[in-house]
Formats: C-alpha cells, structure tokens, sequence
C-alpha cells in the first residue's frame, strides 16, 4: 500500500550515490569511420576514439572508488518509515502476546483520555502487538510505528494489516484472525499456542470485543484503525533493537521533518530486559531521542517482584531529568 505522506516526501536523511551509467564505447575499426575521410584522418579518428572509451572507463572507475571511500554504500534514502527496519537484527524468535497481560490499564486509559492532543499530526510508537492498536484508537493517532526486537512479531502485526485490509467488521476480523491462527502448525503455531500465558489466544480474542479499552470493543475504533491507518499505509511494523540509539535519533529526526509529534511511547517491559549499563543507558538513549516534553511514555518497570503493571509519565519529567532515571526500570512499590 502506497503512503502518501512519506513516499517521495520532503528532505531525506541521505543523499543517495550518484548512478554509474555504463555507455558502450564508439565501435573501433575501419567499419566504423566514413568512407569519405582520407586515411590519415582514420587513423586520428580511431585514436580518438580509444582515448575517449579509455577516459569514460578511467572516470566510472574513479566514481566508484569515490563511492567506496565515501561510505555511500552504507547509506540510504529515507522516504518511509518502513526504511528504517533494521535487516541486521536477527532478534529472538520467542512466543508472542496478541493481546496485553499488563495491569494498571485503566489508570493509563483515563490519562490518555485526558491528556491534550498535539494540534498537529501524530504518531503512537511501541513495541509488542495488539495494545499499540489500544492506544492508537483511543488517541486517534494519524500513524504508528509498531518496533520489536523479534522479527516475527513484524510478521504478525502485517498479519493483523492484511486482515485488517480484507474485513468490514470487526466480527469478520475476529473470525478471520482465529481462522488463521487455527490453521498454524509446528513451529508457527507454537509462537502463539504457548504456555508462558494464560488461556488460549483465539479466547484472549474473543474477550477482546467486549474489554473495556480494546481497539475491538467497538466498531467505530475498528473502522479507525481500518480506513485512517491500515488503508492509508500509516501502521508500519519494523524490526529493530530499542539499544540501537542512532536509529531511533534518525526516526526522531524524520519526523520533525514531517511535522509529525510523537504522541505516545509505549515501551511494555522491555526495560526488563535490559541487563547491563552498557543496556540501561542505551535503552535511556533511544527513549530520550523519541520523546517530546509533551509525549506519554508508558513502561513496565520491575515493581517487587511484579513485572508487568504500567506506569506512565510525560516526556518533559525524563528529559529535564525530574524523574529518576533509574526509575525507568524499577519501582519500589505498586500503585
């Protein structure tokens, strides 16, 4: 699906290189050279033309060095956001949450109701599955950015787009989502079908149409998400380590370019995972570079021995440094 905002859209992060085009030489030989011209002059036209062939192959040859010594090779124009999917990132192919686990949801939906909407374009930005499409509907955001260090979670989130894409409710959507999900076998199916949850995903699913907060609970957060995002080309998933800080600066830098705010962050618990300093302060990086002074940063930190309850703040508290960095990943007690 074509996007209309980011193809061909204005500035770009690199300037592409200069395309070698390769010419075929003047044909050499007496064939080559008018019948009219005097021998001497055939020889003088035929070494022209060897000069000419060798000179065109001495400059792409120095264009290309160039382009090597440049490091252009390694650059690349940004025009989407689907450029900035990391191919490197191997990842960790591990079982995926459709739905959220997480607690204090409530608290963090009366915050995002109520909180004031940027007066311009937005963008929600987080990692894992489904609740990025929670928050999206419920802050009508113009596009998200859904990033996860393992690349099937991509995979599925194109998935979910596809589907999206192809059903006028949210019925069909269900059905369509447990149908496909149904049909998985071996190592496929086992991302989903795991036992590191609770209950089986085609429940969770169905469960999804009537919790409080779900972007299935009602048709109209659907049709949102379907006709504004999935139809637009506006949720793009990607692959890419939350450590890798110059990336996300680049991200950030495209979209101030574009106008757009980032609206939300939502970071679940990857903080968790994040084992060193060397971890801690790249992750405190990539957060920082999104983050405006007005975006809603939802995280997971470690809480006792409870992991997975969230806590929101606004972007100005870490990037004046009136919350704790520390604090990013763990809390000394629940809410």
């Amino acid at each position: 699906m074509a996007n209309p905002i980011f193809r061909n859209g204005v500035g770009e992060v690199f300037v592409p290189p200069v395309p070698i085009v390769h010419q075929a030489p003047a044909p050499l030989g007496l064939a080559a050279v008018p019948s009219t011209i005097e021998p001497a002059n055939s020889q003088i036209t035929l070494f022209q033309s060897v000069s000419h062939f060798f000179c065109r192959v001495y400059k792409v040859c120095i264009d290309f060095l160039k382009m090597i010594f440049c490091g252009c090779f390694t650059k690349k124009t940004i025009n989407d956001l689907a450029d900035f999917n990391n191919l490197s990132v191997a990842g960790q192919i591990n079982g995926i949450y459709i739905t959220t686990n997480e607690m204090n949801l409530e608290n963090i939906r009366q915050l995002l109701g109520t909180h004031p909407r940027p007066d311009q374009e937005t963008i929600h930005i987080g990692c894992a599955t489904w609740h990025n499409l929670d928050i999206i509907a419920q802050r009508r955001s113009t596009y998200g950015l859904i990033i996860d260090f393992n690349p099937k979670n991509a995979e599925f989130i194109r998935r979910t787009i596809e589907l999206i894409d192809s059903c006028e409710s949210r019925e069909v959507f269900k059905r369509a989502m447990i149908q496909y999900l149904d049909s998985l076998a071996g190592s496929e199916r086992d991302l989903f079908f795991h036992l590191d949850q609770r209950g089986l995903p085609t429940e969770r699913i169905e469960r999804e149409l009537t919790r409080e907060g779900s972007w299935l609970q009602t048709e109209e957060s659907y049709l949102y998400l379907k006709r504004e995002l999935v139809s637009k080309g506006r949720l793009v998933p990607i692959t890419e380590d939350i450590r890798n800080f110059d990336n996300f600066s680049s991200i950030r830098e495209f979209l101030d370019r574009k106008n757009i705010a980032v609206d939300t962050l939502y970071m679940s618990n990857i903080c968790n995972f994040m084992t060193t300093a060397g971890h801690r302060t790249a992750f405190e990086k990539s957060v920082k570079a999104l983050l405006r002074d007005d975006t809603i940063f939802i995280n997971c930190p470690k809480i006792n021995e409870v992991i997975l309850s969230q806590r929101a703040v606004l972007g100005r508290a870490i990037l004046t440094g009136a919350y704790n960095a520390s604090r990013l990943f763990e809390e000394a007690e629940l809410l």
